[in-house]
């Protein structure tokens, strides 16, 4: 006898091979929650819907319940994403976004805001410059993580919320513990690194930007590799975790 079946309209985050020919799907759905599913030979050649199930492309599904994991019976393609393969760069990037939205989200915790956040990052992946494709990754880390409550300080202080005015050039602390930037009595009090204004002010600008928006910030482009490190860091201090994919991504700068 089938089981109930539903629908729902999701990202493909993650693929893990299952046997011979099956495969388990991590989704991202509408509703921003985490989710799993088998899609059951679709690592056969002959399979009608593997080419839909591509990391990144948006699919509409229909799915049956199972016992311990759902089972995707129908898939149809809402957006599909191909050309991110065809370049290093681009599909380094795409790759890391997807592997942080796997990171952050949650089983049945509804983040509606997130799926849309994340559909735009992969879209606007495809047609960025270099740099601002590096500059996409950081502001998508920063913003999935202050979605999540997670937001660091760049206008006042983290521990005694003064406002803090930035400069290019000058060298402030920054405490990833404790929240962001410090004024210069805290950060003779709590540990933290200084950091160039510059990276502080760019990252600021990328958590309060659209993505669409990068390339029109006039960000310096000596500035990526920093304001990326300064986002990977900032993930590692409070998801205890590390974005693997930004291996590939310095591999393909």
């Amino acid at each position: 006898m089938a089981g109930e079946t539903y629908t729902n309209d999701c990202i493909v985050l993650k693929k893990t091979k299952l046997g011979e020919s099956d495969l388990i799907l991590t989704f991202l759905n509408a509703s921003g929650a985490r989710c799993q599913a088998i899609a059951k030979g679709a690592r056969k050649p002959q399979s009608a819907h593997s080419s839909y199930l591509e990391l990144g492309n948006i699919v509409h599904i229909l799915f049956a319940r199972g016992k311990k994991l759902d089972i995707i019976t129908d898939v149809r393609l809402i957006e599909a994403h191909q050309s991110l393969s065809a370049e290093p760069l681009r599909f380094a990037a795409a790759s890391c976004i997807l592997e942080m939205a796997c990171k952050i989200s949650e089983e049945n915790l509804d983040q509606p805001r997130f799926f849309e956040m994340t559909r735009t990052a992969i879209a606007t992946c495809e047609h960025l410059d270099d740099a601002s494709l590096i500059y996409l990754v950081s502001a998508f880390f920063l913003k999935a993580c202050a979605m999540s409550g997670l937001c660091p300080s760049f206008a006042k202080c983290a521990s005694c919320g003064a406002p803090r005015s930035l400069s290019p050039a000058r060298y402030e602390g920054f405490s990833f513990v404790d929240g962001g930037v410090l004024c210069e009595h805290c950060s003779h009090e709590l540990v933290h690194t200084s950091i160039q204004g510059g990276i502080l002010l760019a990252s600021h600008a990328l958590l309060s930007s659209r993505f669409e928006d990068i390339p029109a910030l006039a960000l310096e482009p000596e500035h990526t590799r920093r304001t990326l490190d300064l986002a990977c860091s900032w993930v590692s201090a409070h998801l205890s975790t590390r974005i693997k994919s930004t291996d590939l991504l310095n591999l393909s700068c």
